[in-house]
């Protein structure tokens, strides 16, 4: 089989990028020369008062000064270039790749990248500097011969998964060291500030239950940015523990009994603190005290809640309309006849945080109202796991209207879905009989958005704090270059299913970013697998079939001159053998989305896209859309697999 010129299983990825396997990205000769600036000033032009010495062009914030040097570009030309910031004490570093083009403010120590096309109107020289006070290193500017065709991915709010050991978790980068000093009290109360009540001794911060009492520790974060937070709460005395998580005023998580919490926010203020509040009782220790820097929005989600390998996660935006979703002792939630306690347990994310319901009378159950609009669906759900009991729940769809279900004793999400009759929507879980007691956790009740996805099941856990939280839908786009693509015959391989048979449309297009000129697999509004090829608007193929789009298919469709062919799970369902092909470097990009990129994302599961640049014969589809393994004989698989016999 001939291997693939593009190919993404999911696996590495960034903020904003998923990676794709192939192709290898390749490089012209660097251009710049005396990157290094070893050689002085050699080559290099410098508006006063830029100098270069000890190795580093150095700046001293004057706007509109630059260092350049002429490297003979061409215009329309794709390049990368690269420098190293080695020092920064004020300002931000200004390039230009060709006056009047501007590739990118930058600031912060360490190597820097960008990939940008030339503009030489104006003249063909790199630029650096304006406004920026420091020094950099290490120039070099190449022309990309070979791009790579990793994925553009944008979804600017955080977003769970779960994880390869069944855990929900939000997807992260770590931007910072640790910013909490004495965070573990191993140096006593040094950096923290003590209001009365508070008191260090035995490695650990104690109250002495005091309420609105602080413990504090000032300069820690930036207004605007996000972190990631964790601390320890131990040895908690008879009595109700009430304590509060804070950024200065800015309340971050209650806590209510020993355990190891754990969370994120975005800073209002730049201190941290932990208050006891007013309806505390409990003496209790704080300890291994953490926060970090950390960037969560636009994290490609690799999800493992099938097991086996991982998926790559794609959703619509939804919105979560209970506005504490794992504080089920707030004030949102109700109890009749029921007990509701924190328990001692882990909830699905492994932290401290879940509840233990104990029924205690007839009708008992657990839940709470929000606002919702007559005519829309709704879908609530929530973890459940069986402490004792008969295990059975009623869950309540947003109507009041039970849905039973037999719980096990390990985490399950459960749900039930509704059109809503009334501006409440309900999101209420009943127990069973007498005596029946059930851990909770994770409660979501969500709708439809304005784009008429979702609300007709249960999307990804979004975690909410005295409010409604929205998370925005993933979109994964532009992966290549019409270099990347051989756009005269290939094969387009994806094996994906759909989040839910619900009637809508979700692409995956290799296209030059229009309706006119794309190859696309695409589940449609009648819940079928269609495949087509579109040429200057004319379609030579197309076919359409019934399949379970829930379940994961491997779909490979190929297109040639005169000879196109659908292969769905090892069998090759259409063919024609006539139509046209593209011309040469029509299709420039790859995306999970029809070819005007933007529209019809595709929403679902992606175990695999792969884009050959030849179009395969019937036993490379065959072997590449089904689970064979087998050759004939062994000269097929010498000649399938390129061996070469000594």
């Amino acid at each position: 089989m001939a291997l693939p010129n593009m190919a993404m299983i999911p696996s590495g990825y960034k903020p904003t990028k998923l990676y794709s396997v192939l192709p290898t990205e390749t490089y012209g000769v660097d251009l710049i020369t005396n990157g290094d600036f070893s050689n002085g000033s050699t080559d290099w032009s410098l508006d006063s008062p830029i100098t270069i010495s000890g190795g580093t062009m150095n700046f001293t914030n004057v706007g509109g000064k630059y260092g350049s040097q002429n490297i003979g570009f061409t215009d329309g030309t794709t390049y990368i270039v690269k420098f190293e910031i080695t020092e920064q004490t004020s300002g931000s570093l200004l390039v230009f790749l060709g006056a009047g083009n501007s590739i990118g403010t930058f600031s912060g120590l360490g190597k820097k990248q960008i990939v940008a096309t030339s503009d030489a109107t104006f003249d063909t020289k790199i630029y650096f500097g304006n406004n920026f006070a420091g020094s950099i290193d290490n120039i070099s500017v190449q022309e990309v011969l070979v791009g790579n065709a990793d994925f553009d991915v944008t979804r600017a709010t955080p977003a769970t998964r779960v994880n390869q050991y069944g855990l929900i978790e939000t997807p992260e980068f770590i931007l910072s060291g640790e910013l909490i000093t004495n965070g573990d009290f191993s140096d006593g109360s040094t950096d923290w500030t003590l209001e009365s009540g508070w008191s260090v001794s035995g490695g650990v911060a104690n109250t002495d239950g005091t309420i609105n009492k602080n413990i504090k520790q000032n300069n820690v974060t930036t207004i605007g940015k996000q972190y990631k937070y964790s601390f320890d709460v131990l040895n908690s005395s008879v009595g109700d523990v009430r304590g509060r998580f804070r950024n200065n005023n800015g309340a971050v998580l209650n806590f209510f009994g020993d355990g190891t919490y754990s969370g994120y926010f975005v800073a209002t203020n730049t201190s941290i603190n932990i208050v006891v509040l007013s309806t505390n009782t409990a003496t209790f220790s704080i300890d291994n005290i953490s926060v970090v820097e950390v960037e969560r929005n636009n994290i490609p989600r690799l999800d493992y809640t099938d097991g086996g390998c991982p998926v790559l996660l794609t959703e619509p935006q939804s919105t979560n309309l209970v506005t504490n979703s794992n504080d089920m002792l707030a004030s949102n939630w109700s109890q009749t006849t029921a007990t509701v306690t924190l328990s001692s347990n882990l909830n699905p994310s492994g932290d401290s945080v879940c509840y233990r319901v104990e029924r205690i009378g007839s009708g008992a159950q657990l839940g709470g109202v929000a606002v919702a609009t007559i005519g829309q669906t709704y879908t609530s759900s929530v973890y459940i796991r069986r402490i004792s009991g008969s295990g059975i729940v009623n869950m309540k769809d947003v109507n009041n209207v039970n849905a039973p279900v037999t719980i096990t004793d390990e985490w399950q999400r459960y749900s039930v879905t509704g059109v809503a009759n009334s501006a409440n929507a309900r999101y209420y879980y009943t127990l069973g009989s007498d005596g029946d007691v059930i851990e909770a956790s994770f409660a979501q009740i969500e709708k439809e958005n304005t784009l008429g996805y979702n609300g007709e099941y249960a999307t990804s856990y979004i975690p909410t704090y005295n409010g409604i939280v929205s998370r925005n839908q993933d979109l994964v786009n532009n992966a290549g270059t019409s270099a990347t693509y051989n756009s005269e015959e290939g094969v387009l391989f994806a094996e994906i299913a759909a989040l839910a048979d619900d009637g809508k449309q979700r692409r995956i297009s290799l296209s030059d970013g229009t309706n006119n000129n794309r190859v696309v697999i695409y589940y449609n509004t009648s819940n079928q697998l269609l495949a087509l090829v579109k040429v200057g608007g004319v379609t030579p193929f197309a076919y359409t079939m019934v399949t379970d789009i829930k379940q994961l298919s491997k779909i490979g469709l190929k297109w040639k001159q005169d000879d196109f062919a659908l292969w769905v799970n090892g069998v090759e369902v259409a063919t024609d053998t006539s139509g046209n092909t593209f011309a040469a470097d029509t299709l420039d990009r790859l995306a999970f989305t029809d070819g005007s990129v933007g529209t019809l994302p595709f929403f679902g599961k992606t175990s695999q896209v792969q884009v050959f640049n030849t179009a395969l014969s019937n036993f490379d589809l065959l072997n590449l859309t089904s689970n064979a393994t087998g050759y004939a004989t062994y000269e097929t698989m010498r000649t399938s697999l390129n061996f070469n016999i000594q």
